[in-house]
């Protein structure tokens, strides 16, 4: 069976959606493989104002850099004390309110 695969995928401030077509060798590995896998991820924060609000496209490799970057990111933030988490979501925060 050869078909497509499309997902889409949407928390409050983003929508990342992957379009990819099964490949016919996913009848020999009882899982699908997928091939000509593109991505879209929107920045979309309805608290962002619509100019600043971004789009990224791209294949399989740059959303495996993407998963990466994404990863490493979350992995340090997990890794610093409450007080150091506290102050980087402090300024967050201050950088999206308006004011």
């Amino acid at each position: 069976m050869n078909g497509s695969y499309h997902l889409r995928y949407t928390p409050p401030t983003c929508t990342l959606e992957v379009i990819a077509k099964q490949s016919p060798l996913s009848r020999w590995t009882n899982r699908p493989v997928l091939k000509k896998l593109q991505f879209e991820l929107s920045l979309d924060d309805p608290r962002v104002p619509e100019e600043k609000q971004m789009v990224i496209r791209g294949d399989r490799s740059q959303l495996d850099i993407l998963y990466y970057a994404v990863s490493s990111y979350v992995q340090n933030l997990l890794q610093q004390s409450p007080a150091q988490l506290n102050t980087a979501l402090e300024s967050t925060l201050a950088g999206t309110l308006p004011g």
